[in-house]
């Protein structure tokens, strides 16, 4: 085998195995099915996250309770936390082990 035909299969293919061992190939589907459910859960909590800050930013609570508003300050500070959250949930897929059983 050339590198020239080599490297076109490692272009071409959608899973490469370097071991002789298909065991690599579920590990590897189901990495990338809890990868994808971590990103719906990030977009989930962006979303209500944006929701009702947007919302309270608009006044939406303050018409109802005349003093609650969200200062510029306030918002960044929630905006922090909400991208610490969304890190947080993605750094547990480093600790996601596709051979456990559930």
């Amino acid at each position: 085998m050339n590198c020239e035909t080599s490297s076109v299969g490692i272009d071409c293919s959608d899973a490469l195995l370097v071991k002789n061992d298909l065991h690599h190939v579920l590990s590897a589907l189901k990495i990338g099915e809890y990868s994808f459910k971590k990103i719906k859960q990030n977009l989930a909590m962006s979303f209500v996250y944006n929701a009702i800050t947007i919302s309270i930013a608009a006044g939406l609570l303050y018409g109802i309770t005349h003093s609650i508003i969200l200062t510029p300050a306030l918002a960044a500070l929630g905006w922090i936390i909400s991208d610490s959250a969304v890190f947080g949930n993605s750094l547990l897929v480093r600790k996601y082990s596709p051979n456990k059983t559930k």
